[in-house]
């Protein structure tokens, strides 16, 4: 996330696009070889860990669509 937001504030700070590129793509590469490795050793927490990324993007469904419908009512 840090070098994505570097890619996006190149223009206010002044600085090269090159270097959070370059930390972007390899920040992925690592990631995807860490879940590689980590599906081969130990299948259960990637599957935890996948379960719980998915379980708080529900709550943070079910949170905003909660304060949409809250917001409504009080218009």
């Amino acid at each position: 996330m840090v070098n994505w937001v570097g890619i996006k504030c190149t223009k206010a700070t002044g600085s090269n696009k090159i270097i959070p590129i370059s930390g972007c793509v390899l920040c992925l590469i690592a990631l995807v070889v860490l879940i590689n490795q980590q599906y081969q050793s130990n299948l259960t927490g990637v599957l935890v860990s996948l379960g719980i990324i998915g379980l708080c993007f529900i709550v943070e469904w079910i949170y905003k669509t909660s304060e949409k419908k809250k917001k409504a009512i009080q218009d």
